[in-house]
Formats: C-alpha cells, structure tokens, sequence
C-alpha cells in the first residue's frame, strides 16, 4: 500500500505540473488598468478592444475613465490618484503640452491616424468657406492645446491670418457645439460625434422654430493641412510600474486592429451605438481611418518638437528638452510585434 500510495502522489504531482506548465502563456487572472479616453470616434479602438473581450482575453481588466478632451486626460495621466489613469488616448498636442510641462509623458504607440476627421463645422450663410481666407474678421471656436488648435493654426498659416484676424473662443467641445448651435460662433474645430450632434440639434431646432436658420451645416476639411494621431500615452513612472499590463493592451488593440479590417460595418455599428449615433453617421470616419498599431519614432518625436516649440513661442517660460527621445518608447511594442517599429 505505502508504494501505491507513493505512486498516487507522484501521479498527481506530475498532473500538477502538467497543468500549471500549460497555464504559463496565459495569464492567471486579470489586472486592473484605468484607461483614460474621450468618448468619441478617435476612441474606437479601444472601446472595441475592450467591448469585443480582446483586453480581457489578455489579461487585462480594462477601466475607462470617460473624459472630454485632452487636457482632461493630461490631468488624468498626471495625476498620482488610485482612480487616475494609467494611460490613455490622446493626440500629440496633449502629450507636448505634458512635455512643457515637465510632466514626464511616454507614447508606446499609435493606434489610429486620420487626415480627414478634424474639420472647421459652419453654415452656409456663414460666408465661410474652403477658402481660408474666408476666415478673417469670423467668431471662431477651438479647443487649444489639442487637434483642434493645430488644424486652426493650419488654416491661418495657409491664408497668411494670424489669430488677430480673428475673434476666437476656446472652449470644451460641448460648449463649442452649443455655441455654433445657438449662434454665438460663426464657426468651430470639431469632430464627431460632436459634428453629428450640432448637425442633428440645429436641424431639429429649424424645424421646431428655436433656432434661427442659417443655411445648410457644413464640415469642411482640407486634408493636406494635419494628420491626426491618436496615440497610447503613459507617463515614465506608471509606465515602470505597469509594463506587464500594457504589453498586454497592446497585444488586445493589434487584435482589434484584425477585427475592424474583417468586420469594418460591424464595428463601425459598435461605435455608433456607444456614441448615441444613427446608423452610417460614423461612415466617412471608418472609410477614411487607418486603424493599425505602430510606431514611428523619428516622426513622432519631430512632431512633438515642433508642438513643443509652439507652445514655448506662446510661453517662454514653458520647458522645452534638448532630447525628445525619452518621450517615445518603442520596447513594448518591439517585445511583441517587432515589425510595426520604425526608426
């Protein structure tokens, strides 16, 4: 009996063994990651990540932290609070706005880029056109220090205005929105849904008689001006203390990135609804977007130096390094997909 008994044990030791060698790959159990995010159409790709359980199969207990605009998510990411944000989206305006702020931000990857989704929102009767000429002497609303701004400024630059060409508001996007609606603003910088909204209030306020008609709404947009990047972003120390969790994001988003080129109308429906959109608004969104997870580190670390000087014209006193690399990452994204890194 006692070697039947001996024999039993080393049996189940070795089934022990067995087991817990196949459970190496995969992670043991979740692990909470506060993600700060604006609830727009620039989030989709991690709002699908984590709606089509691609996060959770990594490992990963995703947490949204549903915020406005960037300097929200600056404030999130900078923040020392449990409920904080470890990353997050945001475009290259934010994290330059951390840089000069000695902040201490780190982009890991790009997940999306669009040269058609920010667009100057006005109406017909407006006198404001694809000229941006047209602009001189206009009520115009931005958000500063975000996409926003940087189309703006683009705009001025290609009809040779300055801001004192303009009578201009910075606002959150909300705000932007009800103030073209309401007429105060001859124009604003948005995106959707906050484009979609503005258009579907003023239309059902002509028609109920509480807003005045001012032609048809229109979003125009030059492409040639801006590309938009929407990019994960940490800061150096949460990046330290959560490596493993973000490796892990970002093998989910590479996931997502797979669904939305097999299942692009699915996925576009997906958005829609969490966004409180009609079917086909987000279209033009998803047909002109690149989702993919990369890195391209001398041209982000260009764009930033360049933003950074802007803000620093702006305000001398801002910081501005002499070295933009530490502000890029690549080693995460090299450990898993070595391919979507270059230099």
């Amino acid at each position: 009996m006692p070697d039947l008994k001996n024999s039993i044990t080393l049996t189940l030791l070795a089934i022990l063994a067995l087991l817990l060698s196949g459970c190496e790959d995969k992670p043991s159990e979740r692990t909470t990651l506060p993600y700060a995010e604006f609830k727009i159409a620039l989030s989709a790709m991690s709002f699908l990540a984590y709606n089509q359980g691609y996060t959770s199969e990594n490992g990963i207990d995703l947490q949204p932290i549903s915020l406005e605009a960037g300097p929200d998510v600056v404030a999130s990411l900078s923040s020392a609070s449990e409920r904080s944000g470890v990353a997050g989206n945001i475009a290259i305006e934010p994290v330059a706005a951390m840089i000069a702020a000695q902040r201490d931000p780190v982009v890991i990857a790009t997940v999306l880029t669009s040269d058609r989704h920010v667009q100057l929102v006005t109406f017909a009767e407006s006198g404001i056109t694809d000229d941006p000429a047209t602009l001189r002497g206009k009520r115009i609303g931005f958000v500063a220090n975000t996409i926003g701004e940087t189309y703006l400024l683009g705009l001025l630059e290609r009809a040779g205005l300055s801001r004192d060409d303009l009578e201009t508001l910075n606002a959150r996007p909300t705000d932007l929105r009800s103030a073209l609606v309401r007429g105060d603003l001859d124009a604003a910088i948005l995106w959707d849904p906050f484009i979609q909204q503005a258009r579907r209030i003023y239309n059902q306020g002509i028609k109920a008689g509480t807003a005045e008609d001012r032609g048809e709404l229109l979003a125009l947009v030059d492409p040639t001006i801006f590309t938009l990047r929407m990019n994960v972003v940490t800061t150096r120390e949460k990046l330290e203390g959560s490596r493993e969790q973000l490796v892990g994001l970002l093998n989910a988003l590479i996931e997502t990135e797979g669904y939305i080129e097999e299942n692009r109308a699915e996925a576009q429906a997906s958005v829609e609804t969490w966004l409180g959109l009609e079917a086909g608004d987000l279209g033009d969104f998803f047909s002109t977007t690149s989702f993919r997870v990369e890195l391209q580190e001398t041209e982000l670390r260009d764009q930033l130096q360049v933003t950074v000087n802007r803000l620093r014209a702006a305000n001398p006193t801002s910081f501005a390094p002499n070295d933009y690399s530490p502000f890029v990452d690549s080693t995460l994204l090299v450990e898993i997909a070595p391919d979507r890194v270059s230099n």
